[in-house]
């Protein structure tokens, strides 16, 4: 008598059930993806970098011309 906990013995029908073969299938290759948006989004990246670089560089030569301009001035009036 099984009371559901496992120790019971295993049916005879099950014993004798005759299970088909398992096939190992490979599975399927997944679809090529297109290059181009690789390549839009690369060119895109270094585009906006060179863009960024070329504007803190501005700022860069703003900066220093201002600073140059403001000792300039403090050594023209201080020697007089």
């Amino acid at each position: 008598m099984s009371y559901g906990n496992g120790h019971s013995r295993v049916p005879i029908d099950v014993i004798d059930l005759q299970f088909p073969q398992v096939v190992d299938i490979p599975p399927p290759l997944p679809p090529k993806r297109p290059l181009w948006p690789a390549i839009v989004m690369f060119l895109l990246t270094v585009i906006t970098t060179l863009a960024v670089g070329s504007l803190v560089a501005f700022a860069a030569i703003l900066a220093g011309s201002a600073l140059t301009m403001k000792v300039q001035y403090w050594r023209i009036t201080r020697e007089t």
